[in-house]
């Protein structure tokens, strides 16, 4: 099951306790999107570990079940999040097709770019088919988090606003049930939707 996390505002000062229960959920690969004037990603073998710049910013640590090398070192390209037309994904779940019960030969991730809304489209593959799943979609100007079955949890500060797919025990935290919108205004300041 892979691990899920983001903020948007400073680095969160418990970013490498966050990092250490994330990385418990994705031995693979991780990686991270830095959103600023431009996206850079940076993505790397083993779990996840912390970074320490950047005030938009998301994160995913893999357990590779679909791609080249499912459950094992797959190429470093597969690790996640992903970015395609300015849209970082980074998603927690498996999709499969339900005709004949097999998973996607390539990362499954990858085909939510190929529907309208992905967001809409994992809602309804877990009310139709039981599968669970997490999702963080952004842009410069906005991110999305979903949870449809997988957990995502979201702590709000003065100076920072994080979601995790696994909490600590630092300040309070409150699940995700369905969706949550952040809007972006200058200078990285959330304004929720």
């Amino acid at each position: 099951m892979c691990g899920l996390i983001a903020w948007i505002g400073e680095v969160p000062e418990d970013i490498d306790e966050l990092c250490n229960l994330t990385g418990g959920r994705g031995p693979h690969q991780h990686g991270w999107a830095i959103l600023e004037d431009f996206v850079t990603l940076e993505k790397f073998v083993g779990p996840i570990k912390p970074i320490s710049h950047g005030d938009y910013v998301v994160g995913h640590s893999r357990l590779a079940t679909s791609g080249s090398h499912a459950g094992t070192l797959p190429p470093i390209i597969e690790a996640q999040p992903y970015l395609r037309d300015n849209l970082v994904i980074a998603h927690n779940g498996i999709i499969y097709l339900d005709e004949n019960k097999e998973y996607l030969p390539e990362v499954d991730t990858l085909m939510l770019y190929d529907v309208e809304d992905p967001h809409e489209f994992l809602r309804f593959h877990h009310q139709e088919y039981g599968c669970n799943h997490a999702l963080i979609t952004a842009t410069p100007e906005s991110m999305r988090v979903g949870s449809y079955g997988h957990p995502l949890w979201i702590r709000e500060t003065e100076e920072t606003m994080t979601v995790t797919s696994v909490p600590n025990d630092v300040g309070e935290w409150e699940r995700v049930f369905d969706e949550i919108e952040f809007h972006l205004t200058p200078h990285t300041k959330v304004t929720p939707a």
